[in-house]
């Protein structure tokens, strides 16, 4: 409970400790992205930081401090080349209690799936519904709920 993340659009995540006197420029650590970071979340056992910046640009980062620290991994998205796709993602239990990201857009009409552990992907979920309601038959993804 004494650690939370930041994000911010000028592309950077950074973990903080509330047992210290926080500083601007006193993080525990802070990574970069090339994109403005729309989010970060805690996975559910808090090892690892989430991050979601424009255009699909994933990173799942460990929480472990150095010297344990591994390096932060992408989660291997496509990209839509827009700066205006803004790209949420969480982390979800599926069958059996395996962890999943879960990751959608607001440029995109389907919730993309990967494999936690291994960061491959697994399905995409499309966003789809009745011609009544929409003439396009496409819903965007504006936000996610991962619990």
């Amino acid at each position: 409970p004494h650690l939370f993340a930041t994000s911010s659009f000028d592309h950077t995540v950074k973990l903080w400790d509330l047992r210290t006197p926080i500083e601007a420029d006193r993080a525990l650590f802070t990574h970069r992205s090339s994109s403005a970071v729309v989010m970060v979340c805690f996975s559910p056992d808090d090892r690892y930081l989430l991050s979601s910046a424009l255009d699909n640009e994933v990173w799942q980062i460990p929480t472990a401090m150095p010297p344990r620290a591994l390096p932060a991994q992408p989660v291997p998205m496509r990209r839509n080349l827009s700066r205006h796709n803004y790209t949420r993602s969480y982390y979800m239990r599926g069958p059996g209690d395996s962890p999943f990201i879960i990751s959608g857009s607001n440029e995109e009409s389907s919730v993309h799936v990967y494999d936690c552990h291994t960061r491959t992907y697994v399905r995409d979920v499309p966003l789809t519904t009745d011609v009544d309601f929409n003439p396009v038959g496409a819903i965007y993804c504006q936000s996610l709920r991962g619990d």
